[in-house]
């Protein structure tokens, strides 16, 4: 669908099939972040509080809005971050997104959790790994597109105890709270 821009230019519409106005969720660890990308600007909250997403996850996204005089009702979709992850976690950040889109009609994008961290570092080749607690991490290898700047997974994600985490030939670079904590 088009919509007119928000000053009212009925002149200025955007194409329906670009998103230029996305909120992204991530709960999947004791981080609860919520991230704006509008028209091209991304703007970020971050909390380091374990078992308050469901408390701060709404709140975070209403305030990355207010910051913009915008409404759920002006975003072209919601994405969350769909793990691997903490179970509980991963079903707050999924029932809220899904809740925000179902009352606004908007699309709904799973992203991978660690396909996310790996896309935030600079580097060609990375280990993203996230805490799974019990001595263990959720972890999976990714290659940067030197074309493209795109990651591209080369196996799918892993749970296991971070000696047992066996990477590909080459230099990899190491990011996420499961390298933090096992490193």
């Amino acid at each position: 669908r088009n919509r007119t821009n928000r000053g009212g230019d009925a002149s200025a519409h955007r194409r329906a099939d670009v998103m230029t106005r996305l909120l992204a969720v991530e709960t999947a660890t004791r981080a609860c972040s919520a991230a704006l990308l509008w028209d091209g600007e991304c703007q970020e909250a971050l909390r380091l509080e374990a078992n308050r997403h469901a408390e701060l996850l709404i709140p975070m996204a209403r305030e990355l809005l207010a910051q913009r005089g915008a409404g759920f009702d002006e975003l072209d979709a919601l994405a969350f971050g769909s793990g691997p992850g903490s179970f509980t976690g991963l079903r707050i950040g999924m029932a809220v997104t899904q809740g925000l889109a179902l009352g606004g009609g908007h699309p709904v994008v799973p992203v991978s959790s660690l396909l996310a961290l790996a896309a935030r570092v600079d580097a060609p080749r990375v280990l993203a790994a996230i805490d799974a607690r019990m001595d263990q991490v959720y972890w999976n290898v990714y290659r940067r597109d030197p074309a493209t700047g795109a990651m591209s997974a080369l196996q799918e994600p892993r749970v296991s105890y971070p000696e047992d985490v066996r990477l590909p030939e080459g230099e990899w670079l190491a990011a996420g709270s499961g390298a933090d904590a096992y490193a």
